[in-house]
């Protein structure tokens, strides 16, 4: 890290040059990410709250996500379980976030955990988006299925995955670190015929 007010973790895919591919697909890293788990009933309206009033997140209701609304942490929360939600932002922002957090959820039945490096969170676009992602996993990522703001368990292979759209026109991924470099291969290998050395 380059220094304490600022970490910069490596990610299990830091060897790999993203943004890679084109106009048929693309992907990207994005880098720098923390991630904060917070739990607690979505019924319990001093954790809704505080999560509303100090860290500036309305709780998305189920499968569903939301972009945070507080200036200084500019977070995108997503429905994990009912009473879990995992909170991404900008890892220079996550000691300020986990201070507000942990100060206004004292003596409360919730918790915020720090679960930095735990994923590698991707981002993947073009014009062959939906056809690269059948190759990869089941669930159909059409925006019929995955609506914008819609969060998804699903598998990619042997691997759990997350699966969410902020936009119309890409489709982001979690994977959890230790099988980030085999499901990366397992979309570059789906991406090949769009892109020959996206690998």
């Amino acid at each position: 890290m380059d220094n304490m007010n600022n970490p910069i973790f490596e990610t299990a895919l830091e060897k790999y040059n993203f943004p890679t591919g084109g106009k048929l697909f693309k992907a990207e890293e994005i880098r720098d990410q923390a991630f904060v788990v917070l739990r607690g009933r979505p019924d319990d309206a001093d954790f809704v709250g505080v999560c509303r009033d100090k860290l500036g997140i309305t709780l998305p209701q189920a499968l569903q996500l939301t972009e945070g609304k507080n200036s200084s942490y500019k977070t995108t929360c997503l429905w994990i379980a009912p009473d879990e939600f995992l909170a991404i932002l900008p890892s220079n922002t996550k000691d300020a976030f986990l201070q507000a957090a942990t100060e206004g959820l004292q003596g409360m039945f919730a918790a915020a955990v720090d679960n930095s490096g735990t994923y590698s969170y991707l981002n993947l676009s073009g014009d062959k988006l939906k056809e690269v992602l059948a190759k990869v996993t089941l669930y159909d990522t059409s925006p019929h299925s995955l609506p914008l703001n819609k969060v998804v368990g699903t598998v990619a292979g042997k691997s759990q995955i997350v699966l969410f759209r902020k936009d119309e026109h890409s489709v982001d991924v979690l994977v959890r670190f230790s099988f980030a470099d085999y499901v990366w291969r397992l979309i570059a290998r789906g991406a090949k015929e769009y892109h020959s050395d996206i690998i």
